[in-house]
């Protein structure tokens, strides 16, 4: 195979400050494949050091106030004639670089903030019909599993297959305990939207790790609006929230007045999570009942809820049931998920059985 790669990855003193960005994972990645280093900004005809860049409104600017845009397309569309003679199957870039990012890069405002947008080089790669990686996408390929991943693209059908990698839950969740660690993972949390399924997965399963309240909040306050699918919004489940349930319950009143399928979706599956057992209150079932949507995956929820409230609550719960409360189709699956459940004994069972609607 043959690999175009971010000279700086590779070791090249080619970074703006003069420096690299050394990557264990790309040198590894790329044993025993033909390796073509580039930097376009150099091959434009910029010095090592030099002063920072990021496009700004379009136009490749430095720090400075100083219009570079000549230099970064001169120095990508060579970079581009050389991809073409040497056929490359793939390019590993430098993530969040004017010249080499996927997906993300920096806003223009050198502040350090990220947003969605691919570099000038990147971006010509792609119009040209070349597969890119962001060289940080290399841990999570190194975790593949191919039929894992054809075997979820089953299980959630509103995701393009094109977009799942196939890491298994137990490695995402100890790669997100290494990366609760690391000082920059704040990147990351911030790189919205994500590229990969996989990095929503991860995105969930850090949150979930974060020890303070308010910061917990503010995390999943972010990223609620860009949850696509049912198996990261269930993936999403804070433990700092099981000591916070009066707070809690504040931004749940807020979540299920939104209008985004997953967002109403979270909010009832945190008031089945943390309201059903000491801190139940009548209100709660009245507040899931009360939710109106033709959403798929809204009413599954829903009738997750009440199956689970009747296990847990039956004498207070088994009216809504009795008296129609639902609508159809969530009563009746409501009915189905209580009946498979073990902590409904086998007279519940019987009894609703004779409730369903036909």
């Amino acid at each position: 195979m043959k690999v175009m790669v971010s000279a700086c990855l590779l070791g090249q003193k080619c970074k703006y400050n003069g420096g690299d960005n050394y990557s264990d994972s790309v040198i590894a990645f790329t044993e025993g494949h033909e390796v073509i280093p580039v930097c376009p900004e150099m091959e434009g005809g910029l010095p090592a050091p030099r002063i920072p860049c990021e496009i700004v409104n379009g136009i490749v600017m430095n720090s400075a106030g100083e219009n570079k845009d000549r230099e970064f397309r001169e120095g990508a569309e060579k970079c581009l004639k050389l991809a073409k003679e040497k056929e490359i199957d793939l390019a590993i870039l430098q993530p969040r670089s004017p010249t080499c990012g996927v997906g993300h890069i920096y806003d223009g405002s050198f502040s350090g903030k990220i947003v969605e947008g691919n570099g000038v080089f990147a971006s010509l790669l792609i119009e040209n019909g070349f597969k890119v990686m962001n060289a940080n996408d290399l841990r999570f390929f190194e975790l593949q599993d191919e039929k894992y991943r054809d075997f979820q693209a089953k299980l959630i059908p509103n995701i393009d297959p094109e977009t799942m990698i196939g890491i298994r839950t137990p490695e995402l969740r100890k790669l997100a305990k290494e990366m609760a660690k690391e000082s920059d993972t704040c990147k990351f949390l911030a790189a919205l939207p994500h590229r990969w399924f996989d990095e929503n997965q991860l995105h969930a399963f850090i949150i979930s790790l974060t020890k303070d309240f308010d910061t917990c909040i503010a995390q999943v306050e972010r990223f609620l609006p860009y949850i696509d699918n049912w198996a990261t919004c269930d993936q999403l489940s804070p433990k700092v929230f099981g000591k916070n349930k009066e707070d809690l319950l504040k931004h749940i009143r807020e979540w299920l007045k939104s209008d985004k399928t997953y967002i109403i979706r979270f909010a009832a599956g945190m008031l089945m999570q943390h309201y059903l057992d000491d801190d139940f209150d009548p209100e709660y079932p009245e507040m899931v009942a009360a939710i109106e949507s033709d959403e798929y995956y809204v009413n599954m929820m829903r009738a997750w809820y009440f199956a689970t409230a009747l296990a847990k609550q039956y004498d207070a719960v088994i009216p809504y049931i009795e008296e129609n409360r639902l609508d159809k189709w969530t009563h009746n699956k409501t009915i189905q998920k209580a009946v498979e459940s073990y902590r409904i004994t086998p007279e519940q069972k019987e009894y609703l059985r004779g409730l369903r609607i036909k």
